[in-house]
This record gives structure tokens, sequence and C-alpha cells, in this order.
């Protein structure tokens, strides 16, 4: 049971860790995403200009130059505005869990409300895995990479909810058992006695 319990102690603390790491791969991977639309965005607008394409003419036409320049640099602001929020939304949402775990490993998280959030997670990256499986035309090499990266995401986070719903139960177990005398703190277990420390 003690093996156990300590076995659990460090994968959780552990994932927890990993987590957090993968939130700065996410943070990469949505900062390079929006920049090469961004820059995707620029080519097709400098292509139209320089192509004269009948769409960007008109809204020459209806704006003016000034405007229109003025028009396609609010834009651009607004993705990078954008992306500086839903970057610091990504991150946060990593440190939260990723802390939380590591707290709950060393026995300091009473609450399991950050479980809930996992779950949840869990539940719309497969969902969303699963529907862009089934469109092959919108799927790529650089899909499969990502397939590669998120699946040890959802590994880590699986191994974060398993780790802690049975953790819980052992130390709900072992409040509910009598300490024995010179033995461990109930619900404490040897990682957190060691981090105390």
């Amino acid at each position: 049971m003690e093996a156990k319990r300590r076995r659990l102690e460090t994968n959780l603390y552990i994932s927890g860790l990993a987590f957090i790491f993968l939130g700065l791969w996410a943070l990469v991977k949505v900062c390079v995403n929006i920049v090469m639309e961004l820059i995707e965005e620029i080519a097709a607008v400098r292509a139209g200009l320089a192509e004269e394409d009948v769409d960007v003419a008109e809204i020459i036409d209806t704006l003016g130059r000034e405007e229109f320049e003025k028009w396609v640099a609010e834009n651009i602001m607004i993705q990078i505005l954008g992306l500086v929020v839903f970057s610091l939304i990504v991150i946060l949402f990593h440190l939260l869990i990723g802390r939380a775990a590591m707290l709950d490993a060393r026995g300091k998280r009473k609450n399991c409300f950050y479980l809930g959030f996992i779950f949840l997670y869990l539940f719309i990256d497969i969902a969303s895995y699963v529907v862009s499986i089934g469109k092959p035309d919108a799927f790529d090499w650089t899909d499969l990479l990502s397939i590669l990266i998120e699946s040890t995401t959802v590994f880590c986070l699986a191994v974060i909810f398993v780790s802690a719903v049975q953790l819980r139960k052992i130390r709900k177990q072992a409040n509910a058992d009598p300490p024995k005398e010179g033995g461990a703190v109930a619900g404490e277990g040897p990682l957190s006695q060691r981090l105390r420390r």
C-alpha cells in the first residue's frame, strides 16, 4: 500500500511538471500557427495589390488607399492581440493544472476541482482529433506531428487524472485506518515528507 502511494505521488508530481513544460510547446505551436496565417494574409494582400485584384481594388475604391492600409494594420493588430490573450490562457491553464497536480502529490491540495478541467480537456481534445481524422483532405504531415505531441499531452493528463483519483482513495483509506505508532502522518506519503524537509 505504501509503495503504491509512493509510486502514485511520484507519477502525479512528474506528470504535473511535464504538463507545465508541454504548455510551452502549446504556446510555441499557437504562436507559429498565427504568425504563419498573418504572413499568408499579408502575402495575399500584397499579391492582390500587385496583380490589381478586382476584390482588393473594390475595397481600395470603397475605403481609399490610406483607409485600406489602416484597416489591414488594425486587422493585424487585432490578430496579434488575440494571439497574446490566447497564449496567456494556454500557458495559465498548463501552469494551473501542472501546479495543482504537483501540490496534490505533496498532499497540500484538498479539492479536486482541477480534475474536472482535465476530464473536460481530454474529452474535447480526443473528440476534435476524431473529427479531424474523419476529414483526410485537410490532413497532412504537420497534423501527424501535432497528433504525436498532442498524444503526449493526453497521456500526461490521463496519468495525472488516474494517479490523483487513486491517490485520493488511498489517502482516504489511510485516514480511515488508525495511524501506526512511529509511522507517517495519515494521508501523507514519503514524497510529501521528503519535499517538506
